[in-house]
């Protein structure tokens, strides 16, 4: 489905134009980081980083819940099929790692930048700005969801010497060694 160029402006001025400081703080993000607001994947990154702010991780059994119900909402919302959602979102976030502030977004994303792919997933770059929009609202995560948020990541990683590493340091905490 081809959306006009109307629509897509429509879209962009009511986000940068909304009274709720969470869109505004989204728009500032993606607009600092390079973001462009007449790309459609740019709409659907947003909303979703808007919605995940408004979502408890302890609501969910896994992180994968959680994504899968930002998805359902914004595909709802934009009546579009997950294949278009999750496309025009990869190419939002790969255009702007091409012409954006790549300093900013290498900063802002250093601990999930995957080197060798040159990318950031979709899910990660939601959380990341997830967690950036919260502590910039006042809203603190409680231990639950930061074990939610690291199961969630743990989930991707697939290095042997980095799952022993990690293994080896809930031990010690769990056996009261210090790290």
């Amino acid at each position: 489905m081809r959306l006009s160029n109307e629509y897509i402006e429509n879209l962009t001025k009511d986000k940068i134009n909304s009274p709720r400081a969470v869109d505004k703080l989204v728009t500032d993000e993606l607009l600092k980081m390079g973001f462009s607001y007449k790309i459609i994947g740019t709409h659907y990154l947003h909303d979703s980083i808007v919605y995940s702010t408004s979502l408890k991780l302890e609501d969910f059994k896994t992180v994968g819940l959680f994504y899968r119900d930002i998805e359902m909402t914004i595909k709802k919302k934009y009546n579009i099929k997950y294949v278009c959602y999750y496309k025009a979102i990869e190419n939002s976030i790969e255009r702007a790692f091409e012409v954006g502030n790549i300093n900013y977004l290498l900063n802002t994303f250093k601990n999930v930048y995957d080197n060798e792919k040159m990318k950031v997933t979709k899910n990660e770059f939601i959380m990341v700005m997830r967690q950036k929009i919260m502590a910039a609202l006042g809203i603190q995560q409680n231990a639950t969801q930061l074990r939610l948020i690291i199961q969630g990541i743990v989930e991707n990683i697939t290095d042997i010497t980095l799952l022993q590493a990690l293994c080896n340091i809930v031990v010690s905490v769990e056996s009261g060694v210090t790290v």
